[in-house]
């Protein structure tokens, strides 16, 4: 591999390195980001959907407590991976304070991006020009009913610790 932000025979850097496995990580929990990247070839199960109940939730909180206490403890080489280091500390940090904080796991549901309309929107970014790319679609549609078991479980989850969204927004939703 080569660093991008580098001379172009430059080895891409630790920081770099840990970035990539955890974005590469997290696609295997979120596949419908690979899709939006057209990287579903780098993952197991391209078709499936982010686990969206509690314990999907705690996998992707592991994951990135995992990397964060990595990044933390990654010695920068220079200026620009020192800058990348922080950055992504930052946004690790930002993802488990945010969630620790709110729990929006637990009532993620808005008119503009929520689960509900990742089922769905997912469809519209699959390629459609050959029978495999039509068995991905049908195979990913074979799936729905357990993203949506799972999602239906954080909401109920949501309502028994008392973190529910607005009326408004569930009808906006639904």
């Amino acid at each position: 591999m080569v660093d991008i932000h580098n001379s172009k025979n430059a080895k891409i850097s630790e920081i770099d390195k840990l970035c990539n496995e955890y974005f590469f990580e997290s696609l295997k929990l979120e596949p419908e980001n690979a899709v939006m990247f057209h990287l579903e070839n780098r993952i197991n199960k391209p078709n499936n959907y982010s686990d969206y109940s509690p314990k999907g939730r705690d996998k992707t909180l592991k994951i990135c407590q995992k990397y964060l206490d990595k990044a933390k403890k990654q010695n920068s080489g220079n200026f620009r991976e020192e800058i990348v280091r922080q950055q992504f500390i930052e946004a690790l940090s930002l993802v488990l304070e945010t969630e620790e904080k709110f729990l929006d796991s637990y009532r993620f549901m808005n008119n503009l991006f929520s689960p509900f309309q990742s089922l769905r929107m997912i469809f519209d970014l699959m390629s459609k020009e050959s029978a495999q790319d039509f068995a991905a679609i049908f195979a990913r549609l074979d799936n729905i009913p357990k993203a949506v078991r799972g999602y239906i479980k954080s909401l109920q989850k949501g309502i028994e610790i008392g973190v529910v969204n607005t009326v408004r927004q569930c009808q906006l939703v639904i």
